[in-house]
C-alpha cells in the first residue's frame, strides 16, 4: 500500500498521542494490533474514515476553510464525492457544518471531528479515485 501521508503529516502522526490513534481506530472499527505501527494503522483508518464519511458526513467548521482551499481541484472533487455535494469549498463547508452538528448531538465524545483537520489532506488524496455515490444509510 502506498503511503497516504506526506512528510509533514508523518511528523504530525509521530507526535499524536497513541491513545488518540487507538480511540479513533476503535471509533471506526479498525482492529488495533498489539504493536502499533502508526502509519500503517492510520492508512487503515483513512480507508474506514472515507466509508464513515459517506454515511455520516464530513464534520467541518469555518476553521477548515483554508485547508480545503489548499487542496487540488481533484482532491476537492474527491471529498465532495464522498459527501455528495458539488466540488466547492462553500458547499463542503455547508455540508460539513451540518455533519458537525450531527456529531455534537449524537456522539459528543467522538474523536472524528477533532482529528479531521489533521487527516483532511490525506483523506482528500485517498478519495481521488476512491469515491462512490454517498450511501443513504
Amino acid at each position: 500500500m502506498s503511503s497516504f501521508f506526506n512528510a509533514s503529516e508523518r511528523a504530525a502522526l509521530a507526535n499524536m498521542p497513541e491513545n488518540d490513534i487507538v480511540e479513533l481506530a476503535a471509533e471506526l472499527s479498525v482492529s488495533v494490533p498489539a504493536t502499533i505501527q502508526r502509519e500503517a494503522l492510520m492508512e487503515k483508518v483513512i480507508v474506514e474514515l472515507a466509508r464513515h464519511v459517506r454515511v455520516h458526513g464530513l464534520p467541518l467548521s469555518k476553521w477548515d476553510e483554508d485547508d480545503l482551499q489548499a487542496l487540488t481541484p481533484e482532491e476537492l472533487a474527491g471529498l465532495a464525492g464522498l459527501v455528495g455535494v458539488s466540488a466547492s469549498v462553500p458547499e463542503l463547508l455547508r455540508a460539513g457544518k451540518r455533519a458537525y452538528k450531527g456529531y455534537k448531538n449524537r456522539k459528543a465524545t467522538s474523536p472524528i471531528p477533532l482529528i479531521i483537520p489533521t487527516l483532511l489532506a490525506a483523506l482528500a488524496r485517498y478519495s481521488v479515485g476512491n469515491t462512490s455515490p454517498k450511501s443513504s444509510h
